[in-house]
C-alpha cells in the first residue's frame, strides 16, 4: 500500500478527525528512514491551522532538544526549557510565515528559552525575599500573553496536587529532589506531576485564546 501524499494528509485534516493521529504516524515513519517528506509534512502543518498536530510531533519526537542540548547541561533544565518551547510553539504557531523550514524557527524559539531560563538561574536569589517572583515556565507564559492575570487564574484551575508541585519549581525555586522531599513523593512523580500541569496551562490558555 502506497505512502499518502504531504497533499493528501494535509487535505484528509481539514475533513477528518483522525488526520492529526494520520499525518504524526506518518511522519513518525518517514523521520524514522530521515525521508525529506517528514520536513515537508512538517512546514505543511506549522502553515496551518493544525498547532495539535504539530505540537504532537515536537513533542513526540523531542525535535526541539538538539537546539536545547547546545546549551543547556542538567537534564530538568532541558526538560523545563523544552516545555517552555512547547508553550511557545502553541502560542505562537501564528507567526510562522514558512519562510524558512519550520525546524528552524523551531530551534530558535528553544534556544531563546534555554537563554531565558539560563538568565533565570542567573538572576534567582539564593536568600528568601518577599514577594516571590514567577520563574521561567509561567514567566514566559505571562510575557506571550501579556496577562499575568490569565495565567493566575489557569494555574488556580489546576488540581491541588498539580498546582502544589508547579508553584514549588516555578514559583519557590526548588529542585526536583527538594520537591520531592517537600511532598513526600518519588521524582518520577514530580517529573510527571510538572508535565502535567504545564500541558494543562497550555491547553487552557490555548482554549481560552481560541
Amino acid at each position: 500500500m502506497s505512502e499518502p501524499s504531504v497533499e493528501a494528509l494535509i487535505e484528509r485534516l481539514a475533513t477528518d478527525r483522525t488526520g492529526a493521529d494520520v499525518a504524526a504516524t506518518v511522519f513518525a515513519r518517514w523521520h524514522a528512514v530521515r525521508d525529506e517528506r517528514s520536513t515537508d509534512l512538517l512546514d505543511a502543518l506549522a502553515t496551518g491551522p493544525h498547532t495539535d498536530a504539530v505540537l504532537r510531533v515536537v513533542e513526540r519526537h523531542g525535535l526541539a532538544r538538539p537546539a536545547l542540548h547546545r546549551l543547556l547541561i542538567d537534564a530538568d533544565d532541558i526538560e523545563e526549557a523544552e516545555q517552555a518551547t512547547l508553550a511557545a510553539v502553541g502560542l505562537r504557531l501564528d507567526q510562522f510565515a514558512g519562510t524558512s523550514r519550520f525546524t528552524t524557527w523551531l530551534h530558535q524559539v528553544a534556544t531563546n528559552e534555554a537563554k531565558m531560563l539560563i538568565r533565570s538561574r542567573e538572576r534567582r536569589p539564593t536568600t528568601a525575599v518577599a514577594e516571590p517572583t514567577t520563574a521561567p515556565f509561567l514567566a514566559r507564559l505571562s510575557t506571550m500573553l501579556a496577562d499575568r492575570d490569565l495565567v493566575d487564574r489557569a494555574l488556580a484551575e489546576l488540581p491541588d496536587d498539580l498546582r502544589r508541585t508547579i508553584a514549588l519549581r516555578e514559583i519557590d525555586g526548588l529542585d526536583y529532589a527538594d520537591i520531592a522531599t517537600e511532598l513526600d513523593i518519588e521524582i518520577g512523580t514530580v517529573r510527571s506531576r510538572l508535565h502535567r500541569a504545564r500541558a494543562q496551562l497550555l491547553d487552557h490558555l490555548r482554549h481560552h485564546l481560541d
